[in-house]
């Protein structure tokens, strides 16, 4: 008996020093890597981020982009938003810029300035005074208000058409919206961007680009990107809709010629531009009809960015369309 007894006391010697240990893994199981502990491996743009935003090593830009153009109504209308937040150790800077097209003038409608301590997510955007903002159950953006001079436009986001990320980390998204404006409803396309890139530096907008949204009548739409900064908007690319049909390109090739002084901003800036986009043989010309730039910084002469209103034409299979809409484009 005293044997047995002995044995069961080792049993439970040994039966509690497994549970010892196997608790002590545990532990040990929970813990971070050293040198990993709060640590994010950059920033992307495909994440939502609702928390208190990335503990990173350098400033970081988060930037979003909507660009939209109306598809109905004889004059034309868009409208161009960026939201920009500059990530720092201790604060977050956020800048929001916007413009209206309304029969073929600009107006801008957002410049607004924020400084926070970063307790909120980088990529959320917030309202300001002039902005409102209604969101849906998990925060993403439903309508977005801005006040002007002719009233409060109602942007509101409505079904993906497409969606991609390129190689170059940018979020892209073409889906339809409406936007309310002096008492009317006008259905439309819209662009949406979203970029991270590591900082300080100048926003997005104001690397080399050219980005244009254009409606080719009735339900026929071009949109390209061609990106000659990689620090920029993501990689070049083409969407095109043509007789209900959808088809996106990697490759464009966008021409700026007829360069004209710009007495604003003390430089020549282009009048005209030649679109190729070469895998389905594309073409297309476009004229600006009115724009309105900005500097990066006031009073400078560093990067600016413009907004223009174009006309003009494509060609694509064998068929000639008249062609409006936005083509914005940022300037070293």
């Amino acid at each position: 008996m005293r044997v047995r007894q002995g044995v069961l006391e080792r049993a439970g010697s040994l039966g509690l020093a497994v549970i010892a240990l196997a608790l002590l893994l545990a532990v040990l199981g929970c813990r971070e890597p050293p040198g990993r502990a709060g640590r994010r491996e950059g920033a992307q743009p495909a994440q939502a981020d609702t928390g208190a935003g990335p503990l990173l090593e350098r400033p970081t830009i988060y930037s979003t982009h909507f660009l939209f153009v109306a598809t109905e109504g004889r004059s034309p209308v868009g409208l161009s938003m960026h939201f920009v937040a500059l990530a720092e150790p201790g604060r977050y800077v956020r800048d929001y810029r916007g413009w209206l097209l309304a029969d073929t003038s600009w107006t801008r409608i957002a410049e607004i300035h924020l400084e926070e301590p970063p307790t909120r997510g980088p990529w959320r955007i917030f309202p300001a005074v002039g902005l409102r903002l209604i969101v849906g159950e998990q925060g993403e953006l439903r309508t977005l208000i801005t006040g002007g001079p002719a009233g409060d436009a109602r942007l509101t986001l409505g079904m993906a058409l497409d969606r991609f990320e390129d190689p170059d980390a940018a979020r892209r998204q073409i889906r339809h919206a409406t936007l309310q404006l002096a008492g009317s409803t006008l259905s439309g396309i819209l662009l949406e961007e979203q970029v991270a890139r590591l900082g300080p530096g100048v926003a997005p907008l104001y690397r080399s680009h050219e980005t244009a949204v254009l409606h080719l009548g009735r339900d026929d739409l071009l949109i390209f990107s061609q990106q000659r900064d990689s620090t920029g908007y993501g990689s070049s690319f083409a969407w095109a809709s043509l007789g209900g049909v959808n088809r996106r390109w990697d490759r464009v090739t966008v021409e700026g010629v007829n360069r004209q002084a710009d007495t604003a901003g003390g430089r020549t800036l282009p009048a005209r531009w030649r679109i190729t986009i070469p895998e389905p043989g594309l073409e297309a010309e476009l004229v600006a009809s009115g724009y309105e730039t900005s500097p990066a910084a006031a009073g400078g002469r560093g990067p600016i960015h413009g907004v223009y209103f174009v006309r003009g034409w494509t060609d694509a299979d064998g068929r000639r369309r008249d062609a409006r809409g936005i083509l914005e484009r940022g300037e070293p």
